[in-house]
């Protein structure tokens, strides 16, 4: 566990990020809080039981809270035979969006990828300011998968 500070003009936030398995109860929880924020929202585009199953049995997480309450996660899953990180899950709730949260949560997964060269992502065309987040964070178009793009980030 780590607590990191960011600065936002004059916003200043302390916040403990930490990575953990989250059991299938945690899982399905966020995910039905933070279905209407993605775009499409996450249930037109998956099943969230199974999702959550997925999730809570493969996928590490970095969780960021303040004050004890969830501020956001990455969901990820580490390929170690061809050295990358894949995100499958990004989420700032709404309240805490453009104060740093996503970018250290970002940096947090970096700061953890000792042996990984590269961190992957697919992000929906249609959600212009994720791309847009992730691009300014340093993530590229590897390939146009239809109404998706693969980002990818080297390390």
């Amino acid at each position: 566990m780590i607590e990191a500070i960011s600065i936002n003009d004059t916003l200043l936030l302390r916040m403990n990020i930490e990575i953990k398995r989250l059991k299938l109860e945690e899982v399905r929880q966020i995910l039905t809080i933070t279905d209407k924020e993605f775009i499409p929202h996450l249930s037109q585009m998956t099943d969230i039981q199974q999702y959550a199953e997925r999730l809570s049995k493969f996928a590490k997480w970095a969780i960021a809270t303040l004050n004890h309450t969830l501020v956001g996660g990455i969901a990820y899953y580490e390929n170690t035979n061809c050295k990358q990180i894949y995100l499958t899950y990004v989420c700032v709730l709404p309240n805490m969006r453009n104060s740093g949260v996503g970018k250290l949560l970002l940096k947090f997964i970096e700061d953890h990828a000792s042996g990984f060269e590269t961190v992957a992502l697919e992000v929906n065309k249609s959600n212009t300011n994720a791309f847009r987040f992730y691009n300014n964070n340093g993530f590229v178009i590897k390939e146009d998968r239809g109404n998706r793009f693969l980002l990818r980030k080297n390390l």
